[in-house]
C-alpha cells in the first residue's frame, strides 16, 4: 500500500496567511514568507523518493507558486478538526498529512 503525501495549506494572501506576523511584518511581507515556506514544503515533497500521490488541500485558490506535479484539492469544513477529517477522506486511503497551522 502507498500512502499519499498531503499538505493541508491557506493559499499565502496577504491578510490571509501568517497574519500573527503583524507586526513587525506587514501582510505583504507575510504573505511573501508564507509562500517562500510553502514553495519549500512542496519542493521536498516531490523530492520525496518515494511512488506517492502529491496532494495540496489548500484554502485558496492555487498561484504561479504552485509547482508541477502536486494535485490541488479544496479544503472543506468548519474548524481545523474538520478541515482534517475532510482532507483524510477526500485523499481516500492511506496518507502523510502536514499541516501549516495557526498557533494560539
Amino acid at each position: 500500500m502507498t500512502a499519499a503525501l498531503v499538505v493541508i495549506a491557506k493559499a499565502p494572501l496577504p491578510g490571509r496567511s501568517k497574519t500573527r506576523l503583524c507586526p513587525p511584518c506587514t501582510p505583504h511581507e507575510a504573505a511573501a514568507l508564507a509562500e517562500a515556506a510553502l514553495r519549500d514544503t512542496l519542493a521536498a515533497v516531490l523530492a520525496a523518493p518515494v511512488r506517492a500521490r502529491r496532494v495540496l488541500v489548500l484554502d485558496g485558490e492555487p498561484g504561479r507558486w504552485l509547482p508541477a506535479g502536486i494535485e490541488v484539492i479544496a479544503q472543506r469544513g468548519d474548524g481545523l478538526g474538520a478541515r482534517l477529517a475532510a482532507a483524510f477522506a477526500d485523499v481516500g486511503g492511506s496518507a502523510f498529512l502536514s499541516a501549516w497551522t495557526r498557533r494560539r
